[in-house]
């Protein structure tokens, strides 16, 4: 909801908050100007909303220490108390400090002066010079604070069962009051001296302070927590607005003594009941994230309070996310599902799980029928619109929901998954919509797991049992089941030609399936420790798992083969390839998220958060990165910087904690503490770096060591140069500068270099020999190379006349448009327009026609080329950034 950041992150940048309208501190409605503001705290910040016509959203402030208590608005000027401090807004939105000595109990605008009391002090400071203005002792400790209208230097203040009135301009304590309960709620009526008196039990004293009598008494079904005055109805009726600690909201009649009507809208505490003289409209806020706003018709026949707007989020914590189109669907700790816009923080919707009308034919309460927590959410990307677009499984019921993004609700189908009769393991049923036998299936299993297959036409579900079962999502028939998994199913994804599906579980297994069939095809990983969780990316076949002994491994769904192993920092808390497929995004409990670039596996993103990531999701088109996170309500989303800009492709050296709001930076010689949690983690030297260089250099003259090694010992061979003689390094951007030619980013090797002291000496080339005979044998001779020799081949081609550079980028070309190889071909032909780069710029005219087919073929494969490549890429550089 605001773009004031702080963030060092190579790939994260903020763009705003989702989810989060209310907490659960009482808000204030303050005059500014001719318009109303509703100042609403939420966390460490405050919401600002525009109610003098409606509800809109004005802006949220920057986070600041504590959890703000109270904020008010005087002037244009924002206040903000705290729980030891207390801030006033200066200019450009900065924010002035003054400590208070002891803990804040409650504060009041009071005038000039703001109003505070802690423990043993009533503090009253001077807005326009932010200085205390006097500290008078208080007769009670940590007192709530009330100004009843018209009582001029008086104030009232409550503790326990006793109310006091006290004069701040003498210091004087003029009355005691005491009541059989402890006061929970005080409200001012029209008459100045009759007050409503709310006490724990559930009893409200309609009390007369100047004459210290109780006149009448209302009982309240549930304890008061918020209570207010309507006046301006029909026949001079009074009614008092009650708000209770369940959320109900009841309308007293005071002619008449008796309930009126009761909302309930609200499912938590209501904190803050808002209304206005002679005005038949009020507003709610309660802890279930929601702020309410509601009207009296007298002229519809009913004095009801009816709901004309409302701003809401989850009201219980949010732990699943999934992005679809510029939407988010976010599933909660209380089985609700909602959709958000990511442009329009305000346009929020839940699906509705049609419960009301059975609710009330069954005489039971909507919660009983409602669905259990969330535990995955999927949707299907393709047809986001069509009709059961979105499927959900959830903790203690063995099915999947499908919903209709549509008409905002709850799907017809409810497929539910096969179990093993734990009596007769080798019986495996359908179970039917029996109540008597769903409630014992719920008890075997429950499902875990759910994926829309690629055309949408299909939903396979995987359930603690380790059986996965596919459905026709139109009819909800059930197609086959996949059974080889003996426990709890982890991760399901079908691949882009809906031909395989891979499977993850507790079991230690990543499996291969034929979908259409449910045959198994293969077993990719089969280890002791179990799979934790699961990522797929369907451009590249790409898989990312997390083991139960904290390992990171990579699978390769077309090669059926594992590709990157490395271990994990700590325990891992999610994980998500990016839309490209070359990073992967791993969180971990302490906090802290970590990028991996896939080809070099090196970290080359680390950034630090409040608390630990439990579900995160990145768009289709690679633009937004969205996030949960354990210890708030509101989703973050984030700028994926890959997708707009250059990036450096090292982790940062000083990562900072990232936020949304302006905040001092934390103290770079603690960024340890920050980002390891005191996980004792050695960080990467020089010398570290050096070694693993070495050892990298060494290994690319084993035979083993195939062309896959070519573009890291590229680089690292810049690297290393450039550290000999003592440059500062150049990063190489995704894409040339304008300003920048490329002879300052792209710099050819010497032969004499110290660098290629274990490398052979220039001879003559046997790859020009093969050129001259076939481009088979060109091909066959190349892939019989280890990286070293590669290397060399290719920097021979440009010591002899320019057509053998020509000839053997003709060869490129031509295996490119065969499709042979790919991968390998891409790989030779980064590495050759690297290193004869700027032999190909100073004599451009001999090289035009072979570079200009080859750039016409690239573009044609554009996309498989920015997938395969993310550091320092001289292929997309260079035909991107210069003209040829």
């Amino acid at each position: 909801m605001t773009e004031n950041f702080v963030t060092q992150s190579n790939l994260l940048r903020c763009f705003r908050t989702l989810g989060l309208f209310a907490g659960n501190q009482p808000a204030a409605c303050c005059s500014v100007g001719k318009l109303l503001h509703l100042m609403v705290p939420v966390e460490h910040s405050f919401i600002s909303y525009d109610i003098t016509h409606k509800l809109d959203f004005l802006y949220r402030s920057q986070e600041f220490k504590e959890r703000v208590m109270a904020v008010y608005m005087r002037n244009y000027q924002a206040i903000v108390v705290t729980k030891h401090s207390v801030y006033f807004e200066g200019e450009v939105q900065t924010f002035n400090e003054v400590s208070i000595e002891g803990t804040i109990s409650s504060s009041l605008l009071f005038g000039d002066h703001l109003i505070i009391s802690t423990e043993s002090r009533l503090i009253i400071i001077t807005i326009d010079t932010h200085e205390i203005y006097k500290k008078i002792p208080l007769p009670c400790e940590s007192p709530t604070i009330f100004h009843p209208r018209e009582y001029l230097n008086k104030i009232t203040l409550t503790c326990e069962n006793q109310l006091y009135l006290m004069n701040i301009n003498t210091e004087k304590l003029l009355f005691t009051f005491k009541f059989p309960e402890k006061i929970v709620g005080i409200a001012q009526s029209p008459d100045v001296d009759i007050h409503a008196i709310a006490l724990e039990s559930g009893e409200i004293q309609i009390f007369n302070l100047k004459q210290n009598k109780k006149i009448c008494s209302l009982i309240n079904s549930h304890q008061p927590t918020a209570l207010n005055f309507i006046s301006g109805l029909p026949d001079d009726d009074l009614f008092l607005v009650v708000g209770c600690v369940n959320g109900f909201i009841n309308i007293f009649s005071i002619k008449t003594g008796v309930i009126v009507g009761s909302l309930f809208h609200h499912t938590a505490r209501v904190h803050t009941l808002i209304t206005f003289p002679n005005e038949l409209h009020f507003y709610s806020v309660g802890d279930d994230n929601a702020i309410r706003q509601y009207v009296i018709d007298p002229n519809s026949g009913s004095l009801i309070p009816a709901l004309i707007r409302e701003r809401c989020g989850h009201p219980m914590k949010p732990i699943y996310v999934k992005i679809t189109g510029n939407n988010v669907i976010t599933g909660s700790v209380d089985g609700s599902i909602r959709s958000s816009s990511l442009f329009n923080p305000m346009l929020t919707k839940e699906f509705s799980q049609k419960v009301s009308i059975k609710a009330k034919r069954m005489g039971v309460e909507q919660s009983t029928l409602k669905l259990n927590q969330v535990n995955c959410i999927d949707v299907n990307e393709r047809y986001y619109l069509l009709r059961d677009t979105v499927v959900t499984t959830h903790n203690g019921k063995n099915l999947a929901v499908t919903w209709d993004i549509v008409k905002m609700r709850i799907g017809d189908n409810k497929m539910r998954s096969s179990i093993v009769d734990k009596r007769n393991p080798n019986k495996k049923f359908q179970h039917s919509s029996a109540p008597e036998l769903e409630v014992q299936v719920n008890e075997m299993c429950h499902t875990t797991y759910c994926c829309f297959s690629h055309c949408g036409n299909f939903v396979c579900i995987g359930n603690s049992q380790g059986l996965i079962d596919k459905f026709n999502v139109q009819s909800g028939e059930h197609k086959c089941i996949f059974n080889c998994h003996k426990m709890e199913i982890t991760g399901l994804a079908v691949d882009s030609n809906n031909k395989y599906l891979i499977s993850s579980s507790m079991d230690g297994k990543v499996l291969l399936w034929d979908f259409e069939t449910g045959e198994l095809i293969d077993t990719i990983v089969n280890i002791l420790s179990g799979i934790t969780h699961f990522s797929f990316n369907k451009k590249n076949n790409l898989c990312a798992v997390t083991t139960a002994s904290n390992e990171l491994m990579i699978l390769d769904l077309t090669t059926r083969k594992i590709i990157r192993q490395t271990d994990m920092r700590g325990i891992a808390s999610n994980i998500k390839l990016n839309t490209n497929g070359n990073f992967v995004f791993v969180s971990y409990t302490n906090g802290c998220l970590t990028v991996y670039d896939i080809i070099t596996m090196k970290i080359v993103d680390v950034v630090r958060f409040s608390s630990a990531v439990i579900s995160m999701d990145i768009s289709a088109d690679g633009r937004f990165f969205v996030c949960y996170l354990s210890k708030s309500f509101e989703l973050q989303v984030y700028y994926l910087r890959d997708y707009f800009s250059n990036i450096l492709l090292d982790a940062p050296s000083k990562p900072y904690y990232i936020k949304f709001y302006k905040s001092e930076l934390s103290d770079s010689t603690n960024i340890k503490n920050y980002c390891y949690d005191d996980i004792n983690v050695k960080m990467e030297t020089e010398t570290q770096e050096i070694r693993e260089t070495t050892i990298l250099l060494e290994a690319t003259d084993n035979p083993i060591a195939k062309w896959i090694n070519l573009p890291e010992l590229d680089r690292l061979r810049k690297e290393m140069q450039i550290e000999q003689t003592r440059l500062n390094p150049v990063e190489i951007p995704f894409f040339i500068p304008i300003n920048q030619h490329s002879d300052a980013i792209f710099k050819p090797l010497k032969a004499d270099s110290k660098l290629l002291s274990n490398q052979p000496s220039l001879m003559e080339s046997t790859l020009i020999l093969h050129l001259t005979e076939s481009n088979e044998a060109t091909l066959t001779y190349l892939m019989s190379l280890n990286s070293s020799h590669i290397d060399l081949e290719i920097r021979n081609l440009s010591n002899n006349d320019y057509q053998h550079l020509n000839t053997f980028l003709k060869f490129l070309n031509d295996e490119l448009n065969t499709s042979r190889n790919y991968d390998f071909i891409i790989t030779i032909t980064q590495v050759t327009l690297r290193t004869h780069i700027r032999e190909m710029m100073k004599h451009l005219s001999k090289y035009y026609h072979e570079l200009t087919n080859l750039k016409e073929t690239i573009e044609k494969m554009w996309g498989p080329v920015d997938e395969l490549f993310n550091e320092d890429f001289s292929l997309v550089a260079f035909l991107s950034g210069i003209k040829i």
